[in-house]
Formats: C-alpha cells, structure tokens, sequence
C-alpha cells in the first residue's frame, strides 16, 4: 500500500504540470520570456517542417529564440496580432494575442482564450460598392459628389443598378491632384466589366469596359500621373501598368500578386513577368529586384519596432505621400519576402534561417 501512495504521488504533479498550459502561461512561457533581450523589428520567423510552425530568430545572428509555436509567419509592426494561431491544443484552439514591440518592453495589450482560426484578409476598401440607397442618386449632376473624406455622397442614376437595387459604383473616389476618379461596373450578358470615370462622368480613355478590376498604385506625391495596374485585352502576360495620363509601362505583367499588401506602408510590390517574379519600387517605378526563374515569391512583410508613417490611413484613401516619407518607413523597418520553401529573404536576398 505505501508503495501505491508514494506512486500516486510522485505520478499526480507531474499529471498537473504536464496539462496543458493556458494562454497567459504559454504567452509568458514560451514567447515572452524568450524575447525581451531582443528589439522586436529584428525577430525574424522561420519553419519547422516537422513541426508545421514558426518560431522566431534573431536577424543578426541568426540564434533560434523561440521553439516553433505559430501556425503562420507573424512580424512586430510595432505590434503583433496572433488571431488564434498561437496555439493551446493543437488545431483545435488558440489564443488571440496582441503584444506591444520592445519600444513598449513587450507589454502585453490582449490575449484570450478561444476557438482556432485564421482570420480571412479584409479586401480593399476601395473595392467595396457604395449601399443601395436611392436617395443618393442625384440626376442633376452627370457624374459623382463627394465629401470631405472622399466618401461618394451622390451619383447619376445611370450608376445604380435598380433591377438589383445596388450601387454600380465604388463607395469611395480616388483624389489625385485635387481631382477624384471612380471605379463603375456594368453587368450585362452574365459579364461584369469595369471602368474609371472623372467626377464628371466622363469615361478615362483607356480604362473603359475591362473584364477585370484595375487596381491603382499608391501616387507618393508624384505629381504627373496616377497609375492603374491593368488587364491587356488579348496579351498572354495578361497586365500593364498604365496612368490617366495615356503613359504606359514598358513592361508587361501576368498578374498583380502583392500589389494591394503593403504599397503604401514601404512602397514595394511582387509582380509577375515572363522572366520570373521581382520586386519592384513603386516609388520609381523601378525594379528593386530583377525578375528571374530563379526567384519564386509569395509575399512581402516588414518588421518595426515603431509605427510607420501611413500605417493606419484607411485602405480607400490615397494621400500624396512624399517619397522621403516612405523611404523613412523603410529607414525605421525590416522588409522581407517569403519564399515557396517557407522561408524569407530580404531585399538583398539573403536568406534568413536557423543558424546549426
């Protein structure tokens, strides 16, 4: 009998400290504490195949820190946002994390308990059509109204659809040198097609009746053109970036990819061509890296240990950033590219993994 007793407890701590850990235990256990001596905008994640998680090291010294402990790749900027991919109990639960950078010695701002899942990515808001409410229609302009933050207020009722009672023009106007542009579709024969009118109503040359959404490249206060991400009618590399102002890029895309990530945040985007993916600055205009075969991109992401300037500008709106602004972004940040092995580079493609 004494030797069940003393069997049942030695046997029943380690049964309780063998349980599963909350979140705030976890949080402080396995992130936290593992963390702090490090400046948040140089944590850099990798992959553990075996393991199906990321973990984080150090950009410098490429030191594993942490143990991988998230399903995705997750960066401080400044903050981080772990929607339920730090998990408790496999895929069955998460914790919902949200933890200020080192500027704010990693304190944390929220972390609970809850269901898993990974949040779906909120679309454009530009992309959003305006609501269907009637009394926005205004036959005594030809075009569009808007307020002072660019919200369209009124329209012609030729942009309203009253078989399906919905607006056929986006809820928010471009401005771009004082003017405003929006984007109108037209439904007919089960085709939807796209165009960009002025406020006026007139129809952009070389905008008019395409199959596919244009997608604009944030201006950076270039005070000549705006430019739109197109599809080419009849063209195998399938896009072309072209402005308002007729001009067109030399070179030719097969899809936009990362175009509507982080354009205004660090001026970078994916793009496409026959070559192979590069990286291009969206300030110039200008590869920041060639496309090439050997390059296969999936996405772009920084890291920062402060908030950048235009972080929290509403996705609709385009205010004329001045270059030297975005270039301070890039001075204050970190910017990666993740890779089809799950793993990242940065813009001089250096590859960042465990240090054996």
């Amino acid at each position: 009998m004494y030797k069940i007793l003393l069997a049942l407890i030695i046997i029943f701590p380690l049964n309780v400290f063998s349980q599963k850990l909350g979140c705030k235990e976890k949080l402080e256990a396995q992130l936290l504490s593992k963390i702090k001596p490090y400046k948040s905008k140089n944590l850099v994640p990798y992959y553990l195949e075996k393991d199906k998680k990321w973990g984080f090291l150090h950009k410098e010294s490429r030191k594993k820190i942490t143990e991988p402990i998230f399903k995705k790749p997750i960066f401080f900027n400044p903050r981080l946002v772990a929607d339920h991919a730090f998990e408790t109990k496999g895929n069955e639960d998460g914790c919902y994390t949200i933890l200020h950078g080192s500027k704010k010695n990693y304190d944390v701002y929220y972390v609970s308990e809850g269901d898993y899942g990974i949040s779906e990515q909120v679309h454009n808001e530009s992309f959003k059509e305006a609501g269907n409410n009637r009394e926005m229609i205004n036959n005594d302009i030809s075009g569009f109204e808007v307020n002072e933050k660019g919200a369209i207020i009124s329209y012609n009722s030729k942009y309203y659809d009253f078989n399906n009672n919905k607006a056929r023009i986006d809820r928010y106007a471009i401005k771009f040198n004082e003017k405003y542009y929006a984007v109108v579709n037209k439904h007919e024969n089960y085709t939807t097609t796209y165009s960009i009118i002025n406020q006026d109503g007139n129809v952009i040359e070389g905008f008019e009746n395409m199959r596919k959404r244009p997608i604009y490249k944030y201006t950076f206060a270039t005070p000549e053109d705006l430019w739109f991400l197109i599809e080419i009618e009849n063209n195998s590399l399938g896009y072309v970036f072209r402005s308002v102002n007729q001009k067109e890029s030399t070179e030719k895309f097969k899809h936009p990819y990362s175009m509507t990530i982080l354009p205004k945040t660090i001026g970078y985007a994916i793009l496409v061509t026959e070559k192979g993916y590069g990286v291009m600055d969206l300030t110039t205009m200008e590869w920041r890296i060639e496309p090439s075969s050997e390059n296969v991109f999936y996405a772009l992401y920084y890291a920062s240990s402060e908030l950048l300037l235009d972080k929290n500008y509403p996705e609709h709106i385009i205010p004329e950033i001045p270059v030297e602004k975005i270039n301070e972004n890039r001075k204050k940040s970190n910017i990666y590219i993740l890779n089809s092995k799950e793993q990242f580079y940065d813009l001089d493609l250096n590859l960042y993994t465990v240090k054996r």
